[in-house]
């Protein structure tokens, strides 16, 4: 481990954590999948296995889109759409939870473009930019696309991702029913003052959210502290948070 770059460390942890392997069979397969964690995953379960062979691992074969398409066609409603029944479905085959954060990571690899539907082409050209081509593979896809949320830079543009995939047709501003489930999925380990947000967007502000408001209380969660003494009162944040950081600092001083 020594000898890696802070980069290949991390992607060795984050091997670990997806198949519980042990650090040196983790460098084994990454150096064999040229460092993609995600062809090392395909490598680790396409031994069928739980130990990494001494033999030195395959390279990655090419992910056959006919076997992609035959998934779509599976769990599909119409030629071209996966809607919320065969959604439901796709989920139970991936053993993962709908209303699992890492369903917001998939949509986003898979270039969804509103909630509850997959369509034909995002879904076969997402699953092989992921080199998953069977459920199998898919479901350690899962695991690696829930680690990638780790990465801040990801983090970020799934997040971005979020706004625009939960607007209604026409609509600007993400409505509050769809913004505090999207929080509570997103940030309950970044954002220690989300509770309070929620209860004060939800009671005290009630209305629709703007890209720009969206978009800015990551940094927001990112830069201010708990207990908001870094807050920069004269700074260009949104309305909203200069209000919720008024009210925030009087609950505060209230406890």
């Amino acid at each position: 481990m020594n000898n890696l770059t802070p980069e290949q460390r991390s992607k060795v942890q984050t091997l670990v954590s997806i198949v519980n392997i042990k650090d040196a069979a983790a460098i084994s397969l990454l150096k064999d999948g040229r460092w993609d964690v995600q062809v090392a995953v395909n490598n680790f379960y396409s031994g069928g296995s739980n130990t990494v062979s001494s033999a030195p691992q395959p390279k990655s074969a090419p992910v056959d889109k006919k076997k992609i398409e035959k998934i779509f066609d599976d769990f599909k409603d119409d030629q071209d759409h996966i809607l919320i029944e065969g959604m439901e479905k796709f989920c139970v085959a991936l053993d993962v939870d709908p209303t699992d954060v890492v369903m917001l990571v998939m949509a986003w690899h898979l270039k969804a473009e509103q909630m509850c539907e997959f369509k034909r082409a995002g879904f076969i050209q997402g699953w092989a930019d992921f080199k998953c081509d069977t459920l199998e593979k898919m479901k350690a896809g899962v695991e690696t696309m829930r680690q990638e949320l780790k990465n801040d830079a990801t983090f970020k543009e799934v997040y971005h991702f979020a706004f625009t995939f939960g607007l209604g047709e026409n609509q600007k501003s993400l409505p509050l029913d769809v913004a505090l489930p999207f929080w509570s999925l997103l940030l309950p380990d970044r954002f220690p003052r989300l509770e309070m947000w929620v209860d004060f967007v939800q009671n005290k502000y009630g209305r629709s959210i703007s890209k720009d408001t969206w978009y800015l209380l990551l940094d927001f969660v990112n830069q201010v502290d708990a207990q908001f003494s870094n807050y920069d009162d004269e700074g260009a944040w949104p309305v909203l948070i200069d209000d919720f950081v008024e009210y925030g600092r009087t609950t505060l001083d209230q406890d």
